[in-house]
């Protein structure tokens, strides 16, 4: 059965460095120190630094794709 993880949400990531000993990364949250991780999810937006991490600073900057979403949600009975 696989461990219990503690989730860190809702602190701000300033720098990542990934620790060749470990293995591990290792988080910058702000005010908050550092925190090692196995596992990093970025849900950070468009000016990620998780991508900026993983990507380099040359492959960061974010470009229009000429593609739009928009979605929604509505009650089911007031479709029909």
């Amino acid at each position: 059965m696989a461990e219990a993880a503690d989730v860190v949400t809702y602190r701000e990531v300033t720098t990542i460095k990934h620790n060749l000993q470990t293995g591990k990364a290792v988080v910058q949250l702000g005010d908050f120190g550092e925190d090692e991780a196995d596992l990093v999810i970025g849900a950070d937006g468009i000016n990620s630094i998780v991508r900026r991490h993983l990507l380099g600073t040359e492959n960061f900057c974010p470009q229009y794709s000429g593609y739009a979403w928009a979605g929604g949600c509505m009650d089911l009975e007031s479709f029909y």
